[in-house]
């Protein structure tokens, strides 16, 4: 719209140069922020209820605390709920492998008061005793999982 020996042209120019140059900076130190330091070191676990959620839900978190520390995962379920249980546990290890976690990381619950469905009902204590049973094993500085709600509202 503005020919090149118009006034706006340079202002244009100049205007498109300093956007796309906060756009770039802007990227740069978004991509090299970093947490505090005091993250640094800790044994992690990370507690879901299917396979996928660790990847949908926490997966540049969960490669944050890899990069810094050591990371775990507790999958309470197997994601069986359309029968797809050995498939979903096998792209839950895939995942895991994707995000940095070892195998020897990851675990899946196989308790049958845990089973996937909109509509099933977890038993708090049932879930605490797998957190516990786990996080005494790969004893955990912090533990990161959803609220008593979930994304969708059921287990």
């Amino acid at each position: 719209p503005f020919p090149p020996d118009s006034i706006m042209y340079p202002i244009i120019v100049s205007l498109c140069t300093t956007i796309t140059a906060y756009i770039f900076i802007g990227f740069y130190f978004l991509g090299t922020a970093r947490w505090p330091s005091s993250y640094h070191n800790k044994r992690v676990l990370f507690v879901t209820s299917h396979p996928d959620d660790e990847c949908m839900f926490f997966g540049p978190t969960i490669r944050y605390f890899q990069s810094v520390g050591q990371v775990f995962l507790l999958c309470l379920s197997n994601g069986n709920h359309d029968g797809l249980g050995e498939v979903r546990e096998e792209e839950l290890e895939q995942s895991a492998k994707k995000l940095g976690i070892p195998g020897e990381n990851m675990k899946i619950a196989e308790n049958e008061g845990l089973q996937d469905g909109p509509s099933n009902k977890w038993d708090v204590e049932v879930v605490g005793e797998e957190v516990g049973n786990y996080a005494k094993q790969c004893t955990p500085d912090i533990i990161i999982t959803f609220d008593r709600y979930g994304v969708s509202g059921h287990p």
